[in-house]
């Protein structure tokens, strides 16, 4: 009987193994192992005990704990994610050599996704204000050097967060004509490129030569006592000097995000002139719905009208 129970357990660990290294986006990978890791903990049963009343006991406590409904919803979708691939993809062996399926049901499979409103709280800046956050850099040591290459280079590429982050000079090419172009691991899209505007490739070259490092991670790690780490800057460290710099430049720090640098930069753009389908090119999305989505959570949306109720009302306005 126990070695039954083990080659069960031995299977579903599998499957989930399987399912994790089925998504495309690493992301995505850690968010619903985060999911599925949280359901059997709260339940304290195995997966493949889980029925539908223990995962309504789980959101309820999530909700009660005050999760988002983008949290709850990301949740969710990673649970039926797991149990459609046990139901309509995983396959294993019984003790005869027969087929068979670890589950024939799916116990997330009624449970509806709350509404979540994308972009619903993207911010952004504005030219002056990006312009002062980028000034509030100061690149008169390493670090600073650093930084100010990333920063510009989130600006004026739009790239999201780790496809800027993990660069290495490898990465770089020079093509004929001097334009420069990278390469880089995409959302769920591998080996795509991107110029890097001169702009941020001299910025990228100014770090380069002074710390005379020209292979490797291009934004790495510094040990406390300055010594250079061939690891690329963490996400925490790259969060923390966004709102130091921010702070530094007077600017909101409430809901700054590195992907507000994204958010930034497609605004940017717009202000510029490029049209929506040329905004959806840079930042790579498949749709242009999803990108005039996008753009109308950042753009103002003036009231005018009160110029014409005041004429009506014979006010003049100073």
């Amino acid at each position: 009987m126990e070695s039954g129970n083990e080659a069960k357990q031995a299977a579903w660990q599998d499957a989930i193994r399987l399912w994790l290294h089925r998504q495309n986006s690493r992301h995505t990978a850690q968010s619903y192992r985060s999911s599925l890791t949280g359901l059997l903990a709260y339940c304290g049963k195995p997966a493949w005990e889980i029925s539908r009343k223990d995962i309504a006991g789980w959101l309820a406590d999530l909700h009660q704990a005050g999760r988002s409904d983008a949290t709850v919803a990301s949740r969710i979708s990673g649970v039926k994610s797991f149990y459609n691939f046990v139901i309509r993809e995983y396959v294993t062996l019984d003790m005869d050599g027969e087929e068979y399926r670890l589950r024939e049901d799916n116990p997330a499979a009624s449970f509806k996704l709350p509404k979540v409103e994308r972009y619903g709280k993207a911010l952004c800046w504005d030219e002056e204000q990006a312009g002062a956050f980028l000034r509030a850099i100061n690149t008169d040591n390493l670090p600073g050097l650093r930084n100010k290459a990333l920063f510009a280079g989130y600006l004026l590429t739009g790239l999201r967060n780790s496809e800027l982050r993990q660069l290495r000079y490898e990465d770089l090419e020079v093509l004929p004509g001097g334009i420069v172009i990278m390469r880089y691991q995409g959302k769920g899209k591998p080996n795509q490129t991107k110029e890097v505007y001169p702009p941020v490739y001299e910025a990228i070259m100014a770090f380069a030569d002074a710390e005379q490092k020209f292979t490797g991670f291009v934004f790495h790690r510094y040990t406390n006592t300055g010594e250079i780490v061939d690891l690329p800057i963490s996400d925490q460290t790259v969060r923390d000097s966004l709102k130091y710099y921010a702070r530094k430049a007077g600017l909101r720090t409430r809901g700054l995000k590195v992907h507000s640098l994204r958010h930034t930069a497609a605004y940017l753009r717009a202000q510029a002139g490029d049209d929506e389908d040329t905004i959806r090119r840079f930042l790579k999305q498949n749709n242009v719905e999803t990108t005039r989505l996008y753009l109308q959570k950042l753009m103002p949306n003036p009231d005018k009208t009160w110029m014409t109720v005041s004429e009506m009302l014979g006010l003049a306005s100073s």
